[in-house]
């Protein structure tokens, strides 16, 4: 299954996380975490969530906006480094954002991701 998209302008908030959230968070992926997010916006985000599937795993499951679910995904973007990286799609259960946002153990623009970059997520498929 693969998800295309175009990367957008965020507005910062999940770098302003508290430093023990994110340290459950980097934890909770295996320990290579970066804090903050890369917006990813899709033509169909309802398709995509559901395309994603189960989440690998679920953290924050008390915060007021539901769980945060993550999915490990392929991120493929020819400004990458090696033209794709391993990453997360995470997203609250109950959010209302009209985006995906991606994680992982980069800060996707000191990489060279710029807005309008065209990106692809690409995630095995489940048995």
């Amino acid at each position: 299954m693969t998800i295309t998209g175009i990367v957008e302008t965020g507005r910062g908030g999940a770098s302003r996380i508290p430093d023990d959230m994110f340290e459950r968070r980097r934890q909770a992926a295996g320990g290579s975490l970066v804090r903050g997010t890369m917006n990813v916006r899709v033509p169909d985000l309802a398709g995509a969530v559901a395309a994603l599937g189960t989440p690998d795993f679920e953290t924050d499951k008390s915060d007021h906006k539901g769980s945060l679910q993550w999915w490990r995904v392929t991120l493929r973007c020819t400004a990458l480094p090696d033209g794709e990286a391993g990453v997360f799609v995470v997203r609250q259960s109950r959010t209302r954002t009209d985006y995906l946002e991606v994680m992982g153990n980069m800060r996707f623009r000191d990489a060279g991701v710029k807005d309008g970059a065209e990106v692809s997520i690409q995630r095995e498929v489940q048995s």
